[in-house]
């Protein structure tokens, strides 16, 4: 899993941002032929505001965009019980993410949040959640 933040701070204890997530997974299918690859993809690109009560340590981000997901199954030709499959949707995506973050500098902050992430992408891929902690490094303009 990955995860990248940009944001700007609009005043002291609110940040406007975008905040991209993404998760993959490679696997196979065992046949008494042979593997099958199987790939999962997905991602999300949210806008997001973090909101820190009293200006202090604790924060709050919320989040809403575009979630996106990939799922491919290649079986190799000498597989026949396994049906190729490539398949992509996109949908909606949200986040929350509570955490605190620890001043070094006015400039620099070491935080730790958790992260919960839906997509929702529907058919095959159906819909997911993905959740986590994160150390943060942040650093401010």
């Amino acid at each position: 899993a990955a995860n990248l933040r940009i944001g700007y701070a609009v005043k002291p204890g609110l940040v406007l941002g975008v905040e991209f997530w993404g998760w993959a997974r490679e696997s196979e299918i065992l046949t008494s032929t042979a593997p099958v690859p199987v790939n999962v993809t997905l991602t999300a690109t949210n806008a997001c505001v973090s909101f820190f009560p009293g200006n202090a340590g604790f924060f709050i981000r919320l989040g809403a965009g575009l979630a996106y997901g990939r799922l491919e199954v290649a079986p190799p030709s000498s597989v026949t019980t396994v049906p190729a499959v490539d398949e992509s949707q996109t949908g909606f995506a949200m986040n929350f993410a509570p955490g605190y973050e620890w001043r070094i500098t006015n400039r620099f902050a070491l935080g730790a949040q958790g992260d919960v992430v839906y997509l929702g992408l529907g058919d095959a891929l159906e819909d997911a959640f993905g959740y986590g902690l994160s150390a943060q490094f942040n650093w401010y303009w």
